[in-house]
């Protein structure tokens, strides 16, 4: 109770902070409530407002894309995400999925795991209470309108079980980053001396594929792959 009372201070006094245009002294409050272990869609998306006042694109659209991650629908989260990216150097060219593979995509990643994971456990527990009543009731005409809510509870629940699973693969398989730094040379292997590949730049969004010490293995959207500093990536 008392870290939330902290972290409430702190929250509140970070709103104040950057309503008077202090943004540095804003994310420093904010990021003492993420240093107490809390997090919130608003937490991130404030995070990420503070930071685009700074003009820091990458960490703004790092934490916008944490706010999305905990709020996927949320209109003004998308909003500011999408005026950040405009400000992204590197414009990745991605071949188009094809509309089967875009609808998966666009399934799988409608709810995140935390969403999902509640509505599985509410048809679970429908699906229980509904199928004890159906055994334990006599009547017939009673029975017959709980039965009517048994099975599509069980499917539901089904279903839900198997987006569950689906999205905790898929977040498992695409571990995602920003760039955080102004301009980072990609490496041919997990070391200074190796090969320069080629360059990206701040607020690009890329996938952590490997970690080999201080260095992940990353791919871009249109299949480049190499080695940068995890120091240089925000992970979402």
């Amino acid at each position: 109770q008392a870290d939330l009372g902290q972290a409430g201070f702190y929250f509140e006094d970070g709103n104040q902070l950057y309503q008077d245009g202090n943004y540095e002294q804003a994310i420093s409050q904010y990021r003492s409530v993420i240093g107490l272990g809390y997090e919130s869609a608003s937490l991130y998306y404030n995070l990420g407002n503070a930071y685009f006042k700074l003009n820091d694109i990458g960490h703004a659209i790092l934490y916008y894309e944490k706010a999305k991650k905990l709020a996927p629908r949320d209109a003004d989260i998308l909003h500011n995400l999408k005026i950040a990216r405009v400000y992204v150097v590197d414009k990745i060219q991605v071949p188009n999925p094809g509309f089967i593979i875009k609808q998966w995509h666009r399934l799988i990643t409608f709810f995140n795991s935390h969403q999902l994971s509640v509505m599985m456990l509410a048809f679970y527990v429908f699906f229980l209470l509904t199928l004890i009543f159906y055994l334990v009731i006599r009547k017939s005409q009673i029975k017959s309108l709980i039965k009517f809510f048994v099975y599509p509870s069980a499917i539901a629940f089904a279903v839900f079980l198997l987006l569950f699973l689906l999205r905790l693969d898929y977040d498992r398989n695409h571990q995602r980053g920003i760039v955080l730094e102004e301009k980072v040379t990609v490496m041919s292997a997990p070391s200074e001396d190796a090969k320069e590949v080629f360059s990206i730049h701040r607020g690009l969004e890329l996938i952590i594929a490997d970690q080999s010490g201080d260095y992940y293995r990353i791919r871009l959207a249109d299949g480049k792959e190499g080695w940068l500093p995890s120091d240089d990536v925000g992970r979402i």
